[in-house]
């Protein structure tokens, strides 16, 4: 028998056209035949009120018919109606469809592979919201300017986004950190660039974004982190304040690199005074 190569992938049914997001079909190639296993996708799934939604879950795995899935909604088995009924489409793809999407149907679903029909292999869970998808982060290079950083991210929604909402800080060195700093990017048509100013060289930041719909605004994006550029420090410098402390005074922390480089300063303005 040879090893199926298949993808897992969401998609929403809207009158005659179809949105699929798929997985990576690569990732199956590092799956044991014996060893059957969900392939990762998307987990946040926006959903349009009134509308069919499909959850489709491919497995990669050998073709057993001894493979069976369940699906759960809030850590319950899913009770099935005239809405909203699962359905094995072949061998390998498992569906759960929600024939008009109401509010009820919204929430944490997750897919449940099973071997003999009790053995747990492997789920998948997806949150289903009428929010949309959180961004993405594109790569992009940093230490490149000592006083900016070029972000740039990509969105997808079945509504039209008006903005963006940006989030940068400090990176920290220990504890919670500083608070986000947040700014309203517009809307713009394919990849969105937004050059952060005003930053301190040879520092690092993190990042994070959102996107905002009329139905409200999507999840946090993951966490981006970069530096800005220097000639004076091989590592750079990360702030944090410390909650704790009652005084409203800051508490610096600097990395070994910058400590060390203060000190040969000192050491060097010592020897010219005692040379004068």
């Amino acid at each position: 028998m040879k090893l199926s190569v298949t993808a897992f992938m969401l998609f929403f049914l809207k009158g005659n056209s179809t949105m699929f997001t798929s997985g990576h079909k690569g990732s199956c190639l590092n799956v044991p035949p014996d060893q059957p296993r969900i392939l990762r996708g998307k987990e946040h799934i926006e959903a349009v009120l009134d509308e069919s939604l499909t959850l489709s879950c491919l497995v990669c795995s050998l073709r057993d018919d001894s493979i069976a899935v369940a699906w759960e909604k809030e850590g319950l088995p899913v009770i099935e109606s005239q809405d909203l009924r699962s359905y094995r489409r072949n061998r390998e793809e498992f569906v759960l469809r929600v024939q008009r999407m109401k509010e009820i149907y919204l929430g944490n679903y997750t897919c449940v592979l099973l071997v003999d029909r009790k053995q747990e292999l492997d789920r998948q869970r997806f949150h289903v919201s009428l929010q949309p998808a959180p961004p993405t982060w594109e790569p992009e290079p940093d230490r490149v300017h000592r006083h900016a950083q070029l972000l740039r991210w990509s969105a997808d929604s079945n509504f039209n986004i008006i903005n963006y909402i940006l989030d940068f800080r400090l990176k920290p060195a220990s504890g919670l950190g500083e608070d986000w700093l947040s700014i309203v990017v517009p809307f713009q048509n394919g990849s969105q660039v937004y050059n952060l100013r005003g930053l301190n060289e040879g520092t690092e930041y993190e990042a994070r974004v959102r996107s905002r719909t009329r139905l409200g605004v999507s999840p946090f994006s993951s966490i981006f982190t970069f530096s800005t550029f220097t000639e004076f420090r091989e590592e750079p410098t990360r702030f944090s304040m410390s909650r704790e402390d009652t005084t409203g005074q800051l508490s610096l922390f600097r990395s070994c690199a910058a400590v060390q480089a203060v000190t040969q300063v000192l050491q060097l303005l010592a020897i010219l005074q005692f040379i004068i």
